[in-house]
C-alpha cells in the first residue's frame, strides 16, 4: 500500500478479522460461524480493493527485510558470537574484581588484559546465557542419554565460543609497546579460555546429580567427558596459536 496510514489501518483490521472469526467458531453453531467466516473473508477481500497500492512496494519490502534480519541477529547475538555484528563494551562493574588476583609482572600481563576484556564484552553475556539454558537443559533430561548429549553438546559450543578469546586485541598497536611478551600472549588466553570453559563445564553437570545414585556411574563418565573436551580446546589451541607464531616468524 502506497500510504502507511492505511498499511497500519488494514493490519489492525485484519487483527479484527481474526478475533471475530475465532470467537464465531468458538461460540456460535458450526454452520453459522462457517458463513460468517466467509461473509468476513469476503468482506476484508474487497476493503483491500480500497486503496492505492504498488504492483510490489520494494522499498517497505526492503526496509521489512533489514528489521527482520536485525532482529533475527540480536537473537543469535544472545547464543553466539555473531562475525557481523557490531561488539560492544559494558562496564559490568560487579565484575570489577575479575583479574585483580593476576600478578604484576610482563608474562601476566595480557592475562590481566584478556580477563578484563572478557568480563566487558559480548562473549561473557552469552556463555552466561548458554549455562543457564544448558543447566535448564541437563537437569530436565538427567534421567537419560539425552541428558549426557544435551551436557557435552553444550561444552563443546561453550568452547567454541570461547575461542573467540584468541583473537582479542590481534591489532592492538599498544601490545608492541608495552612490555608483553609476545609469547605469553595467545598461551595466557588459551588458559583463560580453558579455565572458564572447564568451570562452565563443573556448573552445568551439577543439575545432573539430581537424577540420584543410580545413576552416578553414567554422570560420572558425562563429567569426564566434558572436562576431555576442554583439554581436547585446549591442546588444539595451543597448537594452531605455535603454528601462528611459527608463520609470523
Amino acid at each position: 500500500m502506497v500510504s502507511r496510514r492505511a498499511s497500519a489501518g488494514y493490519r489492525l483490521l485484519r487483527y479484527v478479522v481474526l478475533i471475530l472469526a475465532v470467537a464465531a467458531w468458538l461460540w456460535q453453531p458450526e454452520w453459522r460461524s462457517l458463513l460468517f467466516i466467509v461473509l468476513l473473508a469476503l468482506t476484508y477481500i474487497a476493503a483491500l480493493r480500497i486503496p492505492a497500492k504498488h504492483l510490489v512496494a520494494w522499498e517497505r519490502l526492503i526496509a521489512a527485510e533489514k528489521t527482520h534480519s536485525a532482529r533475527v541477529m540480536q537473537i543469535l547475538g544472545w547464543f553466539v558470537n555473531v562475525p557481523g555484528r557490531q561488539q560492544r563494551v559494558y562496564p559490568r562493574r560487579w565484575m570489577s574484581w575479575a583479574g585483580n588476583r593476576v600478578p604484576w609482572k610482563p608474562e601476566a600481563a595480557y592475562r590481566y588484559l584478556i580477563t578484563k576484556s572478557f568480563v566487558r564484552s559480548d562473549v561473557f553475556s552469552i556463555v552466561i546465557r548458554a549455562g543457564i539454558l544448558a543447566a535448564l537443559l541437563v537437569w530436565w533430561t538427567r534421567q537419560g542419554l539425552l541428558g549426557s548429549g544435551i551436557y557435552l553438546f553444550f561444552v563443546f559450543v561453550i568452547g567454541v565460543q570461547l575461542s573467540s578469546l584468541l583473537r582479542y586485541h590481534q591489532e592492538s598497536f599498544w601490545l608492541h609497546i608495552y612490555p608483553v611478551p609476545p609469547a605469553s600472549r595467545k598461551q595466557n588466553a588459551v588458559n583463560l579460555a580453558f579455565q572458564i570453559q572447564l568451570v562452565v563445564a563443573v556448573l552445568i553437570w551439577l543439575p545432573m546429580l539430581g537424577a540420584g545414585s543410580g545413576r552416578i556411574g553414567p554422570m560420572l563418565l558425562t563429567l569426564l567427558g566434558g572436562v576431555v573436551i576442554s583439554v581436547l580446546f585446549r591442546y588444539f589451541q595451543s597448537r594452531k596459536g605455535k603454528s601462528d607464531d611459527d608463520d609470523d616468524e
